[in-house]
This record gives C-alpha cells, structure tokens and sequence, in this order.
C-alpha cells in the first residue's frame, strides 16, 4: 500500500519510502538544498506524487536536489507558477514526469521551462483567468523538451483582451510525438500579443 506523507518543516531529515503509490506534501522551504540541513525525500518503487501546498509557487532546479524516484508532481495552490527543470529534476523524475497545476486563479500566470528535460512529460493545466491582463500577469508559458509529452489546458474563462491587449499562450515542445490540447472560452479580437502561440 502507499503512504502519504507531511513532511516536518523541521530541515534535516530523510524520508525513504517503499514500494507502493506514494504522496509527500510539502512546502518549498522543506525542499531547499543548501548542503547543511537538507531534507531527503527517496520514492520507492509505484507511481509516487510529490504535491507542493504553496500559494505563487516559484520552482527551480534546487528544489529537486535531494528528491529521486519521483512521478508526478503536483501543485494545489493559487498564486503565480513557475517550474524550472534542469539536471536535479531529471534526475528526481527519471522515468518522466506528470505535472499538475489545478488551482489557477482570476489573475494568475504559469510557466513551465522544461526544455532541459528530455523524458516523457505530461502538463496539465487548469486556470479560470479571462486574459484580459495586458501585464503578462495572466500569460502561460510551457516549454518541453524531448520525449513524447502532452500539454492539455484547460481554461474556460479565457477570452482574451476583448479589442484590446491581453494575456498571450505560448506552448513549445521539442522532438518526441506530442500531443497539445488547449480549450479556452470564446475568444475575443484581441490587439499586439498573440492569444495562442504553438511551436511543436
């Protein structure tokens, strides 16, 4: 059977997990690899979550320094999202990685950089902003790299800048047999940024 895990926001310890469906919750500052107190978080084998609870959370490469055997990662909160993969994260998510971002709100971007990361990558996406925002405030940015990914997002309230600027879509995958999905509300004339932007 899996386990599901809170881990302390004390730093320092290491939690190895056995086979079986895993889920760790964290916040970030748990995940902080600064060499002196790090937090070490080992999956077993299964299929094994790692959900972050923070609102606007900010993803680097870091964050993943000390976590392996990893799936899936999940993000719950509201806020502004960032993640942004490089070698820790490969290395964390080894079989390819499922990411989950479900908690968008009214004015919220989302950025994935992921070109680093060439294994099978899943991206889903929901967010009920309008895109009417001409600051990139509500903008989505994801980039993948190779390995056969699937972007889906969902965005039911997106209309766009309705006559005026507003929020920009921009997916980009690299080699791999990617599958993109993207339903929005009815979108509107919108001037200067292109509302939808796809790269595969």
């Amino acid at each position: 059977n899996g386990d599901s895990v809170a881990l302390s926001t004390t730093l320092g310890s290491t939690y190895n997990l056995g086979a079986g469906n895993d889920t760790v919750a964290t916040v970030l500052a748990t995940l902080v690899a600064d060499g002196t107190d790090d937090t070490v978080v080992g999956f077993g084998t299964g299929s094994d979550t790692l959900t972050v609870t923070d609102a606007a959370p900010t993803l680097t490469d870091t964050h993943f320094t000390n976590v392996s055997g990893a799936e899936s990662l999940t993000l719950t909160n509201t806020g502004d999202v960032s993640v942004t993969t490089g070698g820790s994260f490969k290395t964390a998510f080894s079989d390819g990685a499922t990411l989950t971002s479900a908690g968008g709100g009214t004015a919220d971007s989302f950025v994935y950089a992921g070109g680093l990361f060439d294994y099978d990558t899943t991206v889903t996406v929901t967010n009920v902003a309008k895109g009417s925002n001409t600051d990139a405030a509500e903008d989505i940015t994801i980039t993948t790299g190779d390995g056969d990914d699937t972007v889906t997002l969902t965005l039911s309230n997106f209309i766009g800048g309705e006559t005026a600027d507003g929020a920009a879509i921009s997916i980009t995958t690299d080699a791999g047999a990617d599958t993109i999905t993207v339903t929005t509300g009815t979108i509107l004339d919108q001037i200067t940024s292109e509302v939808l932007t796809i790269d595969a």
